[in-house]
């Protein structure tokens, strides 16, 4: 027995419309804004001697992701002893009462003190804005500290042109 395959096709009328369309716009925009990332390092006088002179140094690091306009500035403060600090000197603190007193120098050539809250003026040391400063630190010999462990935190506020 044979089987019979059958189909039927119909074909009926299309009707196609036409599309209908709608217009827009959208809005695209950014903006970027200059910021820098300030680093420093820590200043570690390490184990000292009462008759000893002692230096230290800690290296300052502004990046910024865009060219500013004028050149970044930088204030080093008095520290959390500011209370005790006289003119340049500023002072560590030990656990108690007793201050060890500590100068800082921007460059390690001059020999003026960074006085407290005194502006620097940081200059670029590549095309891609990362400026850097080397801060060093200055214990004079001589004197009578007591025994213990000091420490101070210094602040520091960068100002740059956006």
């Amino acid at each position: 027995m044979a089987s019979a395959f059958c189909a039927l096709l119909v074909f009926a009328p299309l009707t196609v419309s036409a599309a209908e369309t709608a217009a827009g716009n959208i809005a695209v925009s950014a903006t970027v804004a200059r910021f820098c990332t300030l680093s420093a390092g820590p200043m570690n006088f390490g184990q000292i001697s009462r008759s000893a002179h002692t230096t230290a140094s800690s290296l300052i690091t502004l990046t910024c992701n865009a060219a500013g306009g004028a050149p970044s500035t930088i204030i080093v403060g008095g520290g959390l002893n500011s209370a005790n600090a006289v003119g340049a000197v500023r002072a560590m603190k030990a656990n108690t009462s007793d201050y060890l007193p500590y100068l800082l120098v921007l460059a390690s050539t001059t020999l003026t003190d960074m006085a407290i809250n005194e502006v620097a003026t940081l200059v670029a040391d590549t095309a891609d804005k990362v400026y850097t400063v080397t801060l060093y630190g200055d214990i004079a010999n001589g004197g009578n500290p007591a025994m213990g462990s000091f420490s101070d935190t210094i602040g520091l506020t960068v100002t740059f042109t956006p």
